[in-house]
């Protein structure tokens, strides 16, 4: 065998991926530079997300998978968020969104928008801060129980983030909805899933951000019409 092949089949023996990790050479660079991988956290329908270790610091691996990618393929090609000869290759791809996910997060930071803080990005992998709640991985808002003070702070503060994306950030988040939003151990919430983030002169980007608003508006039993005056008219 191949040395390639040998350390790929170590990486994956050895975190028992099931085959998930298809493209290992990214992993193996991390590795490389002290990142010690340990469980996989979920699986969704563009990346496998994994905790690990790098240094002294708990970290997050997003890892975009191009047979998931591919699938995909109508929804980046609708919004004209890639070309055609992207969307033909399928570990390009991955690498582009991976940068995309990786460059749409550290610029919403910078806006004052509440991200995961992001580390790296090697080729198909975007490194990032991994968001706790209570000693485990943080929950998304559909998968915790509030009650009726706690979901009033937690609506306040996404008006806040999505004031602070929209007045102070060049693009809109893609994909928003109470999937793609964790909340965590200190009760702070951490909006997530930048890949499919639109330059606001899309042209696709205003109806986008408002399906974002109506989820937001029905997941707390808000009017989406109020929320759109407090985020774009009068934030």
């Amino acid at each position: 065998l191949s040395r390639r092949r040998q350390r790929q089949m170590c990486i994956r023996d050895r975190y028992e991926s099931g085959g998930t990790m298809s493209d290992n050479d990214a992993l193996y660079s991390l590795e490389k530079v002290g990142l010690r991988l340990e469980h996989e956290i979920y699986s969704g329908k563009e990346s496998v997300i994994y905790s690990g270790v790098l240094g002294k610091r708990d970290v997050a691996l997003k890892v975009f998978q191009p047979h998931k990618l591919k699938r995909m393929s109508h929804i980046f090609k609708r919004y004209e968020i890639f070309q055609d000869k992207t969307l033909k290759n399928p570990q390009k791809l991955a690498e582009d969104v991976a940068m995309s996910e990786y460059t749409f997060i550290k610029k919403a930071s910078m806006g004052g928008v509440s991200v995961p803080t992001p580390i790296a990005r090697v080729e198909n992998v975007v490194v990032m801060d991994f968001i706790t709640y209570k000693d485990d991985a943080a929950p998304t808002l559909k998968d915790i129980q509030m009650n009726d003070i706690e979901m009033e702070e937690c609506y306040n503060q996404i008006l806040t983030n999505l004031k602070n994306l929209y007045k102070n950030c060049d693009f809109i988040h893609g994909d928003l909805s109470e999937y793609n939003i964790l909340l965590n151990g200190q009760g702070k919430v951490v909006i997530i899933d930048w890949s499919l983030s639109l330059l606001k002169k899309n042209y696709y980007s205003y109806d986008v951000f408002l399906r974002g608003i109506k989820n937001i508006g029905d997941f707390f039993g808000k009017d989406y019409v109020e929320i759109m005056k407090e985020v774009v008219w009068y934030g």
